[in-house]
């Protein structure tokens, strides 16, 4: 008897796990599905801005393109806008799946011992229904069931079936204000998306400004690098010359200056590049 319990026990364990696994999934197929039906009606899209997880450890050349993918994904307020997109859409999933055909089962099953051992349970069906004018329709199917498993086998069977509509007269009453809530959502999630575009353009600015200032930054370190080369032949040149006396030894003094000074301007640049 007690095994039977377990049994059963396991089984309402399982439906219960697989119901929450089969909503997470359609709750993420539909939050997909209306994103892909309110950029449309905005004529602008979201791109991707997902990297693999299966990053290098070793220097890799950054494009504009990766430094966009790059900054959507580390960047903290970039994923709470988006973030914001996904829960305005989940609202707008929420608020139309009360208009659609919703059910629900339930029931309790217990053993019982008082002279003859038995078994008692009772479960319920329901579907549930809002309609565009506010009105909610209920059908509930109840059934208590109870089987004696020792002494005279007899089952005993109880089938309720109830037919319920609640029509709102005054608050809440209309087509209107009863869709007021599922419209709104609606009008939320365009505003929502619409804000986030006008946000990633704004993002993709700043990335895009920071890549050109590092690019502009690296030739400018090219660029006093191969000053500095040049004056340091040069003062090797000059010095050459002073030594054979075509030169005055104070030529020689300011070709150093200058070969200093490329190279203090050469650190600089490069400490530049680098903060």
């Amino acid at each position: 008897m007690k095994r039977k319990l377990l049994i059963i026990n396991s089984l309402l364990l399982l439906f219960c796990g697989c119901s929450t696994r089969y909503y997470e999934k359609s709750a993420d197929k539909e939050v997909n599905r209306i994103l892909k039906e309110k950029k449309e009606k905005i004529e602008r899209e979201i791109p991707a801005e997902f990297l693999n997880d299966n990053t290098s450890s070793e220097t890799i050349i950054l494009t504009l393109k990766k430094s966009l993918i790059l900054g959507a994904k580390n960047n903290k307020e970039y994923k709470s806008r988006k973030e914001d997109v996904y829960l305005k859409i989940l609202d707008l999933t929420y608020q139309r799946y009360l208009y659609r055909l919703r059910y629900g089962m339930g029931g309790n099953i217990y053993w019982k011992k008082n002279g003859d051992e038995r078994l008692e349970g009772e479960m319920n069906f329901t579907l549930i229904k809002f309609l565009k004018t506010g009105a909610q329709v209920t059908f509930n199917i109840a059934e208590d069931f109870l089987k004696y498993l020792t002494g005279n086998k007899e089952k005993d069977l109880k089938t309720i079936l109830s037919l319920n509509i609640f029509q709102p007269l005054f608050k809440g009453a209309g087509r209107k204000i009863a869709q007021e809530q599922l419209i709104q959502a609606e009008r939320d999630v365009v505003y929502e998306i619409r804000d986030f575009l006008r946000y990633q353009e704004d993002f993709s600015i700043q990335v895009a400004e920071k890549f050109f200032n590092l690019l502009l930054l690296k030739k400018n370190v090219e660029n006093y690098w191969n000053n500095y080369n040049f004056l340091k032949k040069t003062r090797e040149r000059i010095e050459m010359l002073s030594a054979a006396g075509r030169i005055p030894p104070l030529q020689v003094d300011q070709a150093r200056q200058n070969e200093y000074r490329a190279y203090q301007m050469w650190l600089t640049a490069l400490n530049n590049y680098n903060s």
